[in-house]
């Protein structure tokens, strides 16, 4: 996405993020189901926005792997894993600006029910985006 002088502008043709576009896409790499296309759009237009904004957000995990698989092996995710240098305050700003940036999107903070006390992990400040 670019941004212009009053709005966030895409760079992509607006069709391929309309069903039917999102359809035809599947279609075109073999997709039996269109929503796989749908997550892994969703995911690079939402990393993309995060290190325009921030470059204090390293992408990790599943979603970074995907960028280095063949087309037909990669998927996309309903989470997306990142860590950050950044402290609480930071990364909120960053939240806020890629909320308001992207319309219907909501990022909420994510706290497991029964996280596992054994891992060995520094303190993070970890959020789950949901596209509402």
């Amino acid at each position: 996405m670019k941004r212009g002088k009053d709005s966030v502008v895409l760079i992509h043709n607006k069709k391929a993020f309309t069903i039917d576009g999102i359809k035809k896409q599947a279609s075109n790499f073999g997709f039996v189901n269109p929503r796989v296309i749908e997550y892994f759009l969703w995911d690079l237009v939402i990393v993309a926005q995060l290190q325009n904004i921030s470059n204090e957000l390293i992408l990790k995990g599943g979603a970074a792997v995907q960028l280095f698989l063949p087309v037909g092996k990669q998927r996309g995710s309903i989470d997306i894993d990142m860590t950050t240098s950044l402290d609480k305050s930071s990364l909120g700003t960053v939240i806020k600006k890629l909320e308001s940036e992207i319309p219907n999107m909501k990022i909420e903070s994510y706290k497991p029910a029964q996280p596992n006390r054994k891992l060995i992990m520094k303190k993070s400040n970890i959020s789950n985006i949901k596209i509402i």
